[in-house]
């Protein structure tokens, strides 16, 4: 009998290991080297660098509808924008970014630093914004809107943009999305696929990692970049824990991770973007311009018809995943 009441304990257990809005696995360890994974990614997504080509719109009078989305939610004014044209040679559809005069972030780092992300990972990102930084917190860094738009508040790193992207891989990449009753969710880290492949493991990854199912996927994301891409990966010195064997405590989230995206995270310099997100439309910068002094718009419609066009959220309906709580 006491056999039996132990087993239903610990089977309790494990189901609400995965019922609850967050992970309650402890971390692999309380921290880990982060300039490690900077300076691997740094090093070895190198291949995979295109340099980009950065162009002011000519028509200062309009931008992104991404773009005023997420400068309204941030109170900051349409008119201290400054709005980019970035392609790279991967890709004959451009990017668009918009940067504000007192960013974290230039145009030529955010460009240059997005252009090391694997295309399969550019894809689902649409806009990139660079804000300042003004939150009273200032460890938050970034920001992901399932838009696919992404906002940076600091001279952003290598690992936070692969942190980001996975948000964008997780809402807008994998299509499983369906919870273990069958319901419709947002993203595929709350699903029953995911949430067993953590609860199969010991560990998650990182203390961040127990913030939510969402931060969970995309730590994931950036150790299994780090590790799909970095030679040694595991090794002491040029890892993030000095034992190899840390690995082996999430290994579930990592293979689960590699399975559904291993594509999209592992460079190719051969590669051309097959997948992209519809492009926003253009709007003016301020509402109460006649439409005679706005100009030509811009036609921001993917043309390429070898393209997947994939449609992200409506700004109505869309999740924001609300900010890397470090440099991140």
């Amino acid at each position: 009998m006491t056999r039996f009441i132990s087993f239903l304990a610990v089977s309790a257990l494990a189901l609400l290991a995965t019922a609850q809005d967050a992970p309650t696995k402890p971390a692999v360890d309380k921290s880990y080297n982060r300039n490690n994974i900077n300076q691997g990614l740094g090093k070895h997504l190198e291949g995979t660098r295109q340099e980009p080509n950065v162009t002011e719109w000519e028509n200062k009078a309009v931008w992104p509808e991404g773009c005023r989305v997420e400068a309204e939610a941030a109170e900051l004014k349409a008119e201290d924008f400054r709005v980019y044209e970035v392609r790279y040679g991967d890709c004959d559809e451009p990017w668009h970014m918009c940067v504000h005069d007192e960013a974290g972030s230039s145009k030529e780092h955010l460009a240059e630093q997005f252009g090391r992300i694997p295309i399969g990972m550019r894809a689902y990102v649409r806009n990139l914004v660079a804000q300042p930084q003004h939150f009273e917190k200032k460890t938050i860094t970034a920001h992901f809107r399932s838009t696919g738009d992404m906002t940076t508040f600091v001279k952003v790193e290598l690992a936070t943009l692969v942190h980001e992207i996975g948000h964008a891989l997780d809402f807008l990449a994998l299509k499983d999305k369906m919870t273990r009753d069958g319901k419709k969710v947002s993203s595929f880290s709350k699903t029953k696929l995911w949430q067993d492949a953590v609860g199969k493991d010991s560990n998650v990854p990182t203390e961040y990692s127990r913030k939510s199912w969402v931060e969970n996927f995309a730590e994931t994301v950036i150790m299994a970049t780090f590790d799909q891409n970095v030679p040694d990966a595991r090794s002491k010195d040029v890892g993030p824990w000095p034992d190899s064997q840390k690995w082996d405590l999430f290994e579930e989230q990592l293979r689960t991770v590699v399975a559904n995206v291993g594509g999209e995270i592992t460079p190719d310099n051969e590669a051309k973007c097959k997948n992209r997100l519809q492009n926003s439309k253009v709007v003016p910068k301020n509402a109460r311009t006649p439409k005679r002094e706005l100009g030509l718009k811009p036609d921001l419609r993917i043309r390429d018809v070898s393209i997947n066009v994939i449609e992200g959220d409506s700004a109505k309906d869309a999740v924001v995943v609300d900010g890397c709580d470090h440099n991140h």
